[in-house]
C-alpha cells in the first residue's frame, strides 16, 4: 500500500514538473516553447495533407498603462482574467499560449480564414466588454489581433511568427484593430521582410556571425599621417555561407530599435582587433554610428569603458555620424561631439550635402572630416552642376578648418576630378575594394 502511495506521489510530482515545463506559471496557458512545438506539428501537417489552420497573435493595447497606474498585482490579475476569457471564447480544440508580457498566441486547427477572422472579432469584443475590478478601480483594455493562415505555403514556424508579429503590429498601429496577413499586401510584405532582416541580425549577433571589413580612405595629397585610414563596414555571414551587406539589414535594425546592438558590437570587435594588432600601420579606423545609438544616454560612457578595457588609443578611432542625424537635434549632437572629442576620438560628418539648405550649422559641430555624399560624386566627371556643388562643399569645409572625404570614387576620371577640386581623401571601388579587417590589421 505504501509503495502504491509513494508511486502516486512520484507520479503527481512528475506530472507537476511536466506541466510547469510546458505552461505559463501566471496564467496556466501554454508557454511559448510548447506553443512553438505544437505549431511546428501543424505546419508539417498542412504540407502533408494540404490542411489549413489559423494562427493569431493578440496584444493587450493598454497593459503598460494598467501596470503603471494600478500596479503589477492588478496587471497580473488582468492577464489571468484575459486568459480565462480566451479559453471561454475559443473552440475547445484551440491551443492558447502566453508568449510575451501582454501577448497571447492562438492556434485553431482545421479552420478557414473566414472563421478565423470571426473568432478574432469575437475575442476583441469579449476583451473590450470585460471589466477587471481591482480595489476601487475599473480597468478596461482593448486588444489588437494579427491573423495568419497556416497552410502548405507556410515555410516554417518562424515564417508564421514573423507574419503574426507584422500583422499584429500593423493592427496596433491602426488602433485596436484586426489585421490579416495576405501575401499580396505590399505594406505587410515589406514589414515582414524587415522583421526577417532584424531576426537575421539578432541571430548573427547571438552566433557571432558579424564580419568586419575595412574600406581604404586614401589621401590625394601629401599627408602627415603615418598609417592608413579605413572605414569599418559590417556584414552578416548567413547560414548558407553568403554575405548580407549592411543596406539589407541596417534600415530594418534602425526601424525596429536594434541598431544600437549592432553599433556596440562593431565598436567592441573593432577595438578588440586593434588591441590584438597594436594598431600597427593604422592611422584611423572610422566607425559609423547611427543617430539612435549616438543619442543613447550612456553611449559616450560605453565607448570610454571599451577604450579602457582594450587599452586602445582614442586617436585611432574616428566616429562617423550622418548629417541628417546631426541636424535632427543640433544642440545635443554638438554636446555629444564635444564629449567625444574630449575623449580623444576624431569625428566625421557622413552623407554631407544631403542637408544642403544651410551650411551655418557646421560652425557648431566640432568634426574633423566632412564625407561628401556619393550622390554628388558618382557623376562628377560629366556633370558640371555636381562638380560645382562638390567644389563649394570642399571650399566651405576648408574655410571651417575641416578635411573632406569623397565617397563613390569609382573610376580614374572621378578621382581626377576630385583631385582637381582639391578633395583631401577619396574612397570607393576605384581606389580599393573592402577587405576583411582582420587581414588588414594582420598585415
Amino acid at each position: 500500500l505504501m509503495d502504491r502511495s509513494w508511486q502516486s506521489v512520484v507520479q503527481r510530482m512528475h506530472d507537476q514538473i511536466a506541466h510547469q515545463a510546458t505552461h505559463d506559471e501566471l496564467t496556466g496557458l501554454l508557454n511559448r516553447k510548447e506553443f512553438e512545438r505544437r505549431l511546428k506539428l501543424k505546419v508539417s501537417e498542412s504540407k502533408l495533407v494540404d490542411s489549413q489552420h489559423i494562427a493569431m497573435l493578440a496584444d493587450l493595447d493598454q497593459f503598460r498603462v494598467v501596470n503603471a497606474s494600478a500596479g503589477h498585482e492588478a496587471g497580473d490579475r488582468l492577464l489571468q482574467n484575459v486568459a480565462e476569457l480566451l479559453k471561454q471564447v475559443l473552440p475547445d480544440n484551440a491551443e492558447v499560449a502566453r508568449v510575451g508580457p501582454d501577448d497571447f498566441a492562438i492556434l485553431v486547427p482545421r479552420c478557414d480564414s473566414g472563421r478565423g477572422h470571426e473568432l478574432a472579432n469575437k475575442l476583441k469584443r469579449a476583451v473590450a466588454e470585460h471589466n477587471t475590478g481591482w480595489l476601487t478601480r475599473r480597468l478596461r483594455v482593448t486588444m489588437s489581433v494579427g491573423v495568419v493562415a497556416v497552410n502548405r505555403d507556410s515555410s516554417s514556424i518562424w515564417d508564421v511568427f514573423n507574419r503574426l508579429e507584422v500583422a499584429c503590429d500593423a493592427a496596433k498601429e491602426e488602433g485596436d484593430r484586426i489585421r490579416s496577413f495576405e501575401v499580396d499586401d505590399t505594406d505587410l510584405s515589406r514589414r515582414s521582410k524587415a522583421v526577417a532582416q532584424v531576426q537575421e541580425l539578432e541571430k548573427a549577433l547571438d552566433t557571432d556571425r558579424i564580419e568586419l571589413h575595412g574600406h581604404l580612405i586614401k589621401p590625394l595629397h601629401a599627408s602627415d599621417e603615418t598609417g592608413a585610414h579605413y572605414e569599418v563596414l559590417s556584414r552578416i555571414r548567413a547560414d548558407d555561407g553568403s554575405t548580407i551587406p549592411p543596406d539589407d539589414f541596417v534600415p530594418a535594425a534602425e526601424a525596429y530599435g536594434r541598431i544600437h546592438m549592432l553599433d556596440e558590437r562593431v565598436i567592441d570587435r573593432t577595438l578588440a582587433l586593434l588591441a590584438a594588432s597594436g594598431g600597427k600601420g593604422i592611422d584611423k579606423l572610422a566607425v559609423n554610428i547611427s543617430g539612435r545609438t549616438f543619442n543613447r544616454p550612456r553611449f559616450v560612457e560605453f565607448l570610454r569603458q571599451k577604450l579602457e578595457e582594450y587599452e586602445v588609443s582614442p586617436s585611432l578611432l574616428c566616429l562617423e555620424i550622418t548629417e541628417s542625424a546631426a541636424m535632427a537635434d543640433l544642440s545635443r549632437c554638438a554636446d555629444v561631439l564635444r564629449e567625444l572629442r574630449y575623449l580623444g576620438c576624431s569625428l566625421s560628418l557622413d552623407d554631407f550635402g544631403t542637408g544642403l539648405s544651410s551650411f551655418g550649422y557646421l560652425k557648431h559641430l566640432p568634426v574633423d572630416f566632412l564625407k561628401i555624399d556619393g550622390s554628388f560624386v558618382r557623376e562628377i566627371d560629366r556633370s558640371r552642376s555636381d562638380y560645382g556643388l562638390v567644389k563649394t562643399m570642399h571650399e566651405t569645409a576648408r574655410l571651417l578648418g575641416k578635411r573632406t572625404i569623397a565617397e563613390y570614387a569609382e573610376s580614374d576620371a572621378i578621382i581626377d576630378a576630385l583631385d582637381e577640386i582639391g578633395i583631401d581623401y577619396v574612397q570607393g571601388y576605384g581606389v580599393e575594394k573592402p577587405r576583411p579587417l582582420s587581414k588588414i590589421l594582420g598585415e
